[in-house]
């Protein structure tokens, strides 16, 4: 058996119909995942750039899963085959784009580069994970995590060594086309990528106040998970940096979540209606079926002047609480995407 593996994995091999897999694992597509969110070093030429998590409803995307790597330290290089000069921030998909671009951007251990000739190399992608290093690649205008598609994979060191040095050599070719965070916003008007970096005591005023509009009169507030008290505790701080923008008569609070019928967490949004009704802030809630509610996080607040929209990574759960009663936390590691028009 040691020798049959051992042939296999010698050089480029396919999986079959049937989700075969080397290994013995019957679902080589998670395999694969893994190998990527373990990796230490990650390279990949990919057709498009890939898009926010926060505006789909799959999980498994290349954009969750690149930034996860990027929030981990690990060394990052991708290179994509498009032309972000060519994007209009008046396009709500091409501003997507761009705002995941961002994001990225704002990691020191990654390196992005927009390309167009990319295409006569041998692999679409180097990683080492732990000891294990592999090429992939697979058909161009896929994203193998969400399409049905072969991958093949090489650990061939000879192979491996020419693909490390393909991407080298890209890098080289390339260096004119490294963008930076400066010259992503400045393609997005009215638009600002906060980074949240983790283990910061950061509340959401603090990360807020300064592009807060005054006069705050509405705000809508979609977020699927809030239902433990950390995440309570968390819609509380952001509703106590609200109300030092409030209008003269108070904000409107609309909240639509989920429940999934194992928390009452109807009881919780009662107490917080009581809670900040003196305070000027009127609640209304809405609570859907977990399996109905669109996937994506936003706010959208309304002032007086000016509105604005949130899209946020992780919701409104972007801490770790050491201590509730004490406001002992810690910020983890996310983004927000801000929105401005008049």
């Amino acid at each position: 058996m040691a020798d049959f593996l051992s042939k296999i994995l010698s050089g480029l091999y396919r999986q079959d119909q049937n989700g075969y897999f080397p290994l013995g694992l019957t679902d080589s597509r998670r395999w694969f995942e893994q190998q990527i969110r373990n990796s230490s070093r990650f390279a990949a030429v990919l057709d498009q750039i890939p898009v926010l998590s926060c505006d789909l409803s799959c999980e498994r995307d290349w954009y969750q899963i690149i930034h996860d790597l990027a929030a981990k330290e690990s060394a990052v290089r991708l290179f994509i085959r498009q032309d972000i000069k060519q994007f209009s921030p008046k396009n709500p998909l091409e501003k997507i784009w761009l705002h995941s671009l961002a994001v990225l951007t704002q990691f020191p251990n990654v390196e992005v580069y927009t390309i167009s000739d990319a295409t006569n190399y041998p692999a679409g992608m180097y990683l080492e994970s732990g000891s294990n290093a592999y090429a992939v690649q697979w058909a161009s205008g896929i994203n193998p995590f969400t399409e049905r598609a072969d991958i093949e994979l090489s650990v061939l060191k000879s192979f491996l060594q020419k693909v490390r040095e393909d991407f080298n050599v890209l890098v080289r070719k390339h260096s004119d086309s490294k963008r930076n965070f400066c010259q992503i916003e400045e393609l997005l008007q009215g638009t600002k990528i906060i980074r949240i970096k983790p283990g910061t005591a950061q509340s959401w005023g603090d990360i807020l106040l300064p592009y807060l509009p005054d006069s705050i009169q509405e705000v809508k507030i979609h977020d699927r998970y809030i239902r433990n008290v950390y995440q309570f505790k968390s819609l509380e701080m952001f509703l106590d940096a609200l109300e030092q923008k409030a209008g003269a008569d108070g904000i409107n609070v609309e909240i639509t979540t989920a429940d999934d019928e194992k928390t009452d967490i109807q009881s919780q949004f009662r107490k917080i209606q009581n809670d900040y009704k003196d305070k000027g802030i009127k609640i209304r809630y809405n609570i859907w079926e977990l399996k109905e509610i669109p996937h994506y996080r936003k706010i959208q607040i309304k002032s007086e002047t000016e509105n604005i929209s949130l899209r946020l990574d992780k919701g409104l759960d972007i801490f770790d609480f050491d201590n509730i009663s004490k406001m002992s936390f810690k910020t983890v590691e996310t983004y927000i995407v801000i929105e401005m028009s008049s």
